[in-house]
């Protein structure tokens, strides 16, 4: 069971479908369980944690101005989340570096979206038969559901007669920490991360024998969650977009 610092139900993220798939993401089949709703045996009353997250203020207040946290989020949830954060790294005297780590997720989704739009990972996806680097790479940074909710949205749009894509300017205008899941046993956390992105890509396809080229800009908002074991090194992986 995880314990999570929520967003209110009426500040929810609008999660539209991405362009290459129809589904969500299979889910890992795991209880999920709101702070505020839990018995109070859970929520940590720590004199030592309500200590060392009243020392490190500052911090707290400099993220919330320099838009660390979704702007969905009501002030008590975004202190919500910095003090289960203390809570997950309690030997550490400052939480974790979450701007560190919102640098690092938008790299990683542009790395992500740069594959998936690449021609190699396209001949991959419609063809079982083929592992590439491209492949190998995803696989490395995500989990197998969230791999093969790409693979199935290509196969899909090529028997639509999709034939290739191509991602000519990716702008990721927004990168924020919405929410973060923690287990009882303090094993493994999660990091759900709401990006606002703007995506111009060029479709390429086959249309009654001829080939044909659409360029599209789409402005999205979506939420990814990145999962790690506790334990250094931390090693994030993707299990849901």
């Amino acid at each position: 069971m995880l314990r999570r610092a929520l967003v209110p139900a009426t500040h929810q993220a609008y999660r539209p479908a991405r362009v290459l798939s129809s589904r969500a993401v299979p889910r890992r089949q795991r209880q999920w369980t709101g702070l505020f709703s839990l018995p109070q045996r859970h929520v940590s009353t720590s004199p030592d944690l309500a200590d060392k997250t009243a020392k490190d203020l500052p911090r707290f207040q400099e993220w919330d101005a320099n838009g660390v946290f979704s702007p969905k989020l009501w002030f008590f949830t975004k202190f919500n989340i910095f003090t289960v954060l203390h809570s997950a790294w309690p030997e550490v005297p400052a939480a974790y570096d979450i701007p560190e780590f919102l640098d690092e997720a938008k790299k990683a989704m542009e790395s992500i979206l740069t594959t998936i739009y690449s021609s190699e990972f396209f001949n991959a996806a419609i063809d079982s038969s083929i592992e590439n680097d491209k492949l190998l790479f995803l696989h490395d940074i995500m989990s197998p559901q969230c791999v093969q909710t790409f693979i199935d949205g290509f196969r899909a749009l090529h028997e639509n007669g999709v034939t290739g894509f191509q991602l000519t300017e990716l702008k990721i205008k927004g990168c924020h920490l919405q929410a973060v899941d923690l287990d009882d046993d303090q094993v493994k956390i999660q990091l759900h991360v709401l990006f606002f992105t703007e995506e111009h890509v060029t479709t390429t396809g086959n249309i009654d024998g001829k080939e044909v080229k659409e360029m599209s800009t789409r402005d999205d908002q979506c939420t990814w969650v990145f999962e790690s074991e506790l334990e250094e090194p931390i090693k994030w992986i993707i299990v849901a977009i």
